[in-house]
């Protein structure tokens, strides 16, 4: 699934008399997310009443057509930091300077939702205010904390920045006589020349990234349907220095591939979570789930699962135990028809969910897609 969409008109979370059949006051939504009702929503999330302090856009205003065609409304009080009146506006306009030149810079293209994340990390640190959002899981977690991916018009590039590995550089074209994708990745280190692997990546990959090893040794590359590099379907650990094949897990539909030191966390659709060996591949662990779609990387050692057997789930990696379920009426209040998750994250020891969803009430008639940011676990270390 592609994590950005185009967004035209308003985008809102179910409100009136829908937001009266929420849960509680615990798992109620907020407001709707406009620019009129931002402030209240910012004082929703963070508990605090910002007294003195204006409710800063993180995201300008004056950008907004470009950050909603990256998927990002930027009236989310996710995106929102309470910051001193007198700084906010002595500051302001090199901030928006700063985002001019940004989206300058990549000229007709839109850039990503994580290219505009990890600038926005940047400006936060620069104008000093806090952020009440991360670069998670499908974002830089996919791998470990420091990488992130950004989307070029060639392929992808994955900055792992390690000490060991700078980046690795990913194109691919197809093939019409094999029907099949010829993927290079170009693994760059410091301090020595670059190494080519012919490893078959294409767009898929983009999704979930190619992630390597904590060591810098190993590239692990998942597929779906089609086999990568001259195999069949499945997930390939590399040896990036000699670009040998180490070993293959023979199963397709591979979706997040999560590193932790000697071991694997492996999203295969609608079967299992996998804990593989990093080092030949067995299996170690897995958890059953036809219903599996999604795979989170929260704080380690926790990864949240939608669905594990029909329910929203949190995982022990370490145990590779499911720690805590949540109830549909927790996460669907309104008994929408359809409800996408984009994004999970712990804040405050609260586990907060965001996505869109539509046809509340299973009511087809009911037009339109709104965005939603939920609270679905105010005591999430309470096991």
């Amino acid at each position: 699934m592609n994590s950005t969409r185009t967004i035209s008109g308003e985008i809102y979370s179910w409100s009136g008399e829908l937001a009266q059949s929420a849960i509680d006051g615990v798992y109620g939504t907020h407001k709707a997310l406009t620019e009129r009702n931002f402030r209240d929503n910012l004082k929703w999330l963070t508990g605090d009443n910002g007294e003195g302090r204006q409710a800063h856009h993180v995201l300008p205003q004056e950008h907004r057509e470009k950050f909603f065609a990256a998927g990002i409304n930027i009236n989310n009080p996710t995106f929102g930091s309470w910051v001193d009146t007198s700084t906010h506006l002595g500051f302001s306009y090199e901030y928006n300077q700063d985002w001019a030149f940004f989206f300058g810079s990549f000229g007709d293209y839109i850039p990503t939702k994580m290219q505009i994340l990890s600038f926005a990390t940047e400006l936060a640190g620069k104008y000093g205010f806090d952020i009440y959002f991360e670069l998670r899981e499908r974002d830089k977690m996919r791998v470990f904390r420091n990488m992130r991916l950004e989307l070029t018009k060639e392929g992808f590039v994955e900055f792992i920045e390690n000490g060991s590995i700078e980046k690795v550089v990913c194109n691919s074209y197809y093939r019409p006589d094999t029907d099949s994708n010829e993927g290079i990745c170009t693994v760059h280190f410091y301090g020595k020349p670059p190494k080519e692997l012919n490893i078959g990546c294409d767009s898929y990959n983009s999704q979930y990234g190619i992630p390597v090893s904590e060591d810098g040794t190993k590239l692990f590359i998942g597929s779906w349907y089609k086999g990568l590099g001259g195999y069949e379907k499945g997930l390939l650990a590399y040896d990036i220095d000699s670009g040998s094949v180490l070993w293959r897990f023979k199963e397709g539909k591979i979706g997040a591939i999560f590193v932790y030191g000697k071991y694997l966390i492996v999203e295969k659709a609608y079967t299992a979570v996998y804990k593989l060996d990093i080092g030949n591949g067995g299996v170690l662990a897995k958890i059953s789930s036809t219903t599996l779609e999604q795979l989170f990387h929260l704080e380690y050692p926790y990864v949240f699962g939608d669905t594990i057997s029909g329910k929203r789930s949190v995982i022990n990696v370490e145990s590779m135990e499911v720690v805590k379920k949540y109830n549909t009426k927790v996460v669907n209040p309104f008994d929408c028809l359809g409800l996408v998750i984009q994004d999970v994250s712990i804040n405050r020891n609260t586990l907060v969910i965001s996505g869109f969803e539509e046809c509340p009430n299973r009511n087809y008639s009911i037009k339109g897609t709104k965005d939603f940011v939920r609270v679905i676990d105010n005591d999430f270390g309470n096991w």
